[in-house]
């Protein structure tokens, strides 16, 4: 029996090498004879004299965000494995990832989540030590981004019900609530505990490089279960809320008064939310105090961290979401505020979960660029359903199907890094729940290959220069009525379709329009979110959008913008429709003749979502398409500018293409296989076989780098690609690259 304690380290340690029956058999032994291989005690202090504590930062280099540590840029791509797993079995699994990571794909960045907690008011460390123990055994060269979890659900039972999620009903969520001030002190208090824990221990203050908090429904940020149940009217909550109002207005609120007003709007579900800034203020005000707060609460977590850490640690968190879950209830509509923090360096969304895997598009789920443009790092959370699964034989359905073989998973990452290689963003494996999804040593290899050519290609990519952007205003957003059935539908629609289209595109928020980020290349802009346009802001767009050679489409609504700025921004007349209409858009002869298409420009249209504006006077108008007798998708030339206004929030890739080309934008393919492009590279993804063209904006040498072949001096490359296909081309002169 000694003899198998003495050498249990040297034993695991071979696993990484072991076969999947041994090492189950081992688990099976391990788990019998009660051993903890994972309690591991951390190293003393007294390491300190021989241990550099590292220095990490995300650097904006030529415009480019970039991970360095200790003064080396770094590939910013991790291995994640999920310290919650509890089954015997994946502790070994997860081990054998963070090792085959490091010794095949040589990743040596990796996220591993934990939490501290106090036990009878002592500290109990033991998932901190495991988490990070695993690192430091099995990647000798492994640094650390630390997920620390606050929202822990057995934390619960220490807080008084007033300090818990509650629902309008009175059922009560797991979770605190985020507004409560006695959770976020005991959260500031785990944070200090625990980087003073990791500071105090050299062998792991010598690999911690970051920190990932995380709090809310889904370790976050939202706020919990608000789809299902709606907001959260805890006391904690709806005193702060009570609070705000009152510095407002300067007078006191009755707090029945904000309980009467959740009768109306604030139902659980998603079939009762509507409301206009005219006739439902206290829901609009309680989203600007929620939104705010929220922002307010990871601030000041973000400040701590940097503080105790002497600023020497990447600090971010997971939020943001306005493509992927856009209604302002969750907490995540205040971008612009978490984007202008110095504290906050990177954010983090999985890939999107529709349409994610094999032949799919892999979207993100928040604005990329505008994120970049503010000097933060934009990291994909890559969960994918691997049909690796060491653990069981878990298969899913629905978005959360594994992806069917192994040749399709390559496939499928390399779309995502290519994807990362070409925007100069990073990202993680994640196997969410210990299955053994990146188990797989040929998997890994394929990773090394492409975080290498991620490294050459990070001194080629060239500055951000989109040509199509999308603009979303997140504040005006926040009022849009009924958003799970038109902002998700516009904003994930909208998104998707732009990956088909074959252009060089870029989402920013309306701040990064105004405040001189979104570069000068763009000349076709589709607005989002102008629902409650001032004269201030009015005159701000006007100048920038009402340029020469510039094609602003406004897209679904207008909201509470008075008509006359209304027709200032547009020059047309729009009215608000007092009939019942559907939003299904025809089009005209003149727009067919104009846009060289058909009817085929937009998705089912839900009955229950009717048209709000039209166009009453089509005086020096274009009309190109009709909502039964009432002109809904009409053009107007303003200063040599053209201004379009599209009265649906439903269009397809076909019409993008076709207002695309009118704007005199390149399209590098006629089909609608997911692309994405920047002025040298090219990534393509196979959404069916068959045979394909990519169409370059001039005579170009063109390096397609998985068949190692070069095509000097052309302007159309031509090749078959397989189902789920992943290509990367180059283009330019040949000299210039590598």
């Amino acid at each position: 029996m000694s003899k198998v304690l003495n050498n249990l380290k040297r034993v695991v340690e071979r696993l990484s090498n072991s076969s999947p029956f041994l090492c189950l058999m081992l688990t099976i032994v391990f788990s019998f004879l009660e051993f903890n291989i994972y309690n591991i005690s951390a190293q003393p202090t007294d390491y300190n004299s021989r241990l550099q504590i590292p220095e990490a930062q995300i650097k904006s280099i030529n415009g480019k965000p970039q991970l360095w540590v200790n003064d080396e840029f770094v590939v910013p791509f991790f291995s994640f494995v999920n310290s919650d797993a509890d089954n015997p079995k994946s502790l070994i699994i997860n081990d054998r990832q963070v090792c085959y990571a490091a010794k095949y794909g040589n990743i040596h960045l990796h996220q591993v989540n934990a939490s501290v907690w106090k036990e009878k008011e002592k500290w109990n460390f033991s998932r901190l030590d495991e988490a990070l123990m695993r690192v430091v055994r099995n990647d000798p060269d492994g640094f650390i981004l630390l997920r620390i979890d606050l929202s822990r659900e057995c934390l619960t039972k220490y807080y008084d019900s007033t300090e818990q999620v509650r629902y309008v009903d009175g059922s009560y969520g797991d979770q605190v609530s985020i507004a409560s001030e006695v959770w976020q002190k005991n959260a500031m208090e785990i944070l200090t505990t625990t980087i003073n824990y990791i500071q105090d221990h050299a062998e792991y203050a010598s690999r911690v490089i970051g920190y990932n908090f995380t709090a809310g429904g889904g370790r976050e940020w939202f706020q919990y279960n608000f789809v299902e149940s709606g907001v959260d009217v805890s006391d904690a909550n709806m005193n702060r809320f009570k609070a705000w109002l009152e510095n407002k207005y300067k007078t006191p609120v009755p707090i029945d008064a904000l309980y009467d007003k959740l009768q109306n709007g604030w139902i659980a579900g998603t079939d009762r939310i509507y409301y206009t800034r005219a006739d439902d203020q206290e829901v609009l005000d309680y989203f600007d105090y929620y939104n705010e707060m929220v922002a307010g609460v990871i601030s000041k977590f973000a400040s701590l961290i940097k503080k105790a850490t002497n600023r020497k640690a990447i600090v971010g968190i997971y939020y943001g979401y306005q493509l992927e879950l856009p209604d302002a209830r969750s907490g995540h509509f205040a971008l612009n505020t978490i984007l202008s923090n110095k504290d906050i360096d990177f954010l983090t969304s999985p890939v999107c979960y529709q349409n994610r895997n094999e032949g799919g598009i892999g979207a993100e789920m928040t604005l990329i660029d505008a994120i970049h443009s503010r000097g933060k790092l934009y990291l994909y959370e890559c969960d994918f359903r691997s049909p690796h699964n060491s653990l069981d034989q878990y298969v899913g359905e629905g978005i959360n199907r594994s992806i069917a073989n192994h040749d399709y998973l390559v496939q499928v990452f390399r779309r995502q890094l290519g994807y990362q290689i070409l925007k100069g963003t990073g990202g993680w494996t994640y196997d969410l729940v210990g299955r053994g999804w990146y188990d797989h040593i040929d998997f890994w290899k394929e990773i090394n290959h492409l975080t290498e050519l991620y490294r050459l290609y990070d001194q080629l990519r060239p500055p951000t220069a989109p040509q199509v952007v999308l603009i979303v205003n997140e504040e005006g957003l926040k009022y849009a009525s009924d958003p799970w059935r038109i902002n998700k539908y516009m904003m994930n629609h909208l998104r998707d379709e732009l990956y088909k289209t074959s252009v060089q595109f870029g989402m920013y928020s309306l701040n990064d329009l105004l405040e001189g980020r979104v570069p000068e290349s763009a000349t076709l802009y589709f607005m989002v979110g102008m629902l409650d346009v001032d004269d201030n802001l009015a005159n701000k767009l006007t100048k920038i959008l009402h340029q020469k050679d510039k094609t602003t489409v406004w897209l679904w609504d207008f909201g509470q913008t008075p008509h006359s700025i209304v027709y200032r921004l547009t020059g047309i007349s729009l009215e608000k429709t007092v009939d019942s209409i559907l939003p299904i858009i025809s089009l005209t002869n003149d727009g067919r003749d104009r846009l060289h298409i058909s009817n085929n420009i937009q998705y089912l249209i839900e009955k229950k979502n009717q048209i709000s504006f039209l166009a009453p006077n089509t005086t020096g108008v274009e009309i190109w398409g009709k909502t039964g007798k009432y002109p809904t998708f009409v053009s107007h030339s303003a200063n040599g500018s053209r201004q379009i206004f599209y009265g649906s929030y439903s269009i397809k890739a076909d019409l993008i293409k076709s207002l695309a080309k009118n704007a005199g934008v390149h399209l590098f393919s006629k089909l609608e296989d997911p692309i994405l492009a920047n002025s040298n590279m090219v990534v393509f993804h196979a959404a069916e076989a068959g045979e394909k063209s990519l169409l370059f904006p001039k005579e170009v040498d063109v390096y397609d780098y998985y068949t190692d072949t070069w095509h000097e001096a052309i302007q159309q490359v031509n090749f078959s690609a397989d189902f789920s296909e992943t290509r990367f081309f180059f283009y330019g002169k040949r000299e210039d690259f590598f």
